[in-house]
């Protein structure tokens, strides 16, 4: 998507900012716009206070009303993101003082399920009276099975935090020692589990055929940029 909504007025006062730039030794000013202030330009423009890529060099205030108008402008040509896990959907406005050119671009992240990994305990493994003691203690706890005589229990984890839920799926609190068991069984087979961008999944404790099940799911983050607007602001070659 690329519309041009840089006005004249605009490029004479962009000129002004390149020569602003030059006067400083640096070739190129960023700023950058973060979604929480898409619906305020206003306030964008008072964090906006120094450029990105050197924050030693403020925004000169000549700049200020015509930077906010451009914000606007390209607030209004954006798209809706139709995604549940947006990590980050910022604005980029590069202003580059060598060649005059105005590059807007919108670059955003976020999570979707990678990989899944399964694990099965019992079924006359090594784990088989392990298994059983776990089963027998879920089976003795205020926990409900479903219509199979299974209990899940889900967990998530990112940003370097995870956790098991509090109750299985069908209700009924987790005892403490399942609870230590799936702790560290992530941690054994899965280590990092709740860093960054994460993972998750469910144990199933069938208690019929005293076999423990899990399903372990990775997130992953996509990363996609936009070009919005790019234009010279130079003085007519004609």
């Amino acid at each position: 998507m690329e519309k041009n909504f840089i006005s004249e007025e605009d490029k004479l006062v962009l000129r002004k900012v390149a020569k602003y730039l030059k006067s400083y030794n640096v070739s190129s000013g960023i700023i950058q716009i973060e979604n929480d202030f898409y619906h305020n330009p206003e306030n964008a423009i008072r964090h906006a206070t120094n450029f990105s890529n050197h924050w030693n060099i403020e925004i000169p205030d000549f700049f200020k009303p015509y930077l906010q108008e451009i914000i606007t402008k390209t607030l209004n040509n954006l798209d809706y993101l139709n995604l549940d896990n947006t990590n980050y959907d910022n604005i980029e406005i590069e202003i580059n003082a060598n060649n005059s050119m105005l590059e807007i671009n919108r670059y955003w992240g976020y999570e979707q399920s990678g990989d899944s990994h399964g694990l099965t305990w019992g079924d006359d493994t090594e784990d088989t009276e392990e298994v059983k003691r776990l089963m027998d203690e879920i089976k003795e706890s205020d926990a409900r099975p479903d219509s199979n005589g299974r209990y899940q229990l889900d967990y998530n984890g990112s940003g370097d935090s995870g956790y098991l839920e509090s109750s299985f799926t069908n209700g009924g609190g987790v005892p403490p020692n399942i609870e230590d068991w799936c702790y560290d069984v992530l941690e054994k087979n899965y280590g990092g589990w709740e860093i960054n961008e994460g993972s998750q999944g469910y144990f199933v404790f069938d208690t019929k055929n005293n076999i423990i099940e899990l399903e372990h799911t990775y997130n992953e983050l996509v990363e996609e940029t936009e070009d919005i607007l790019s234009v010279y602001f130079g003085k007519s070659k004609d």
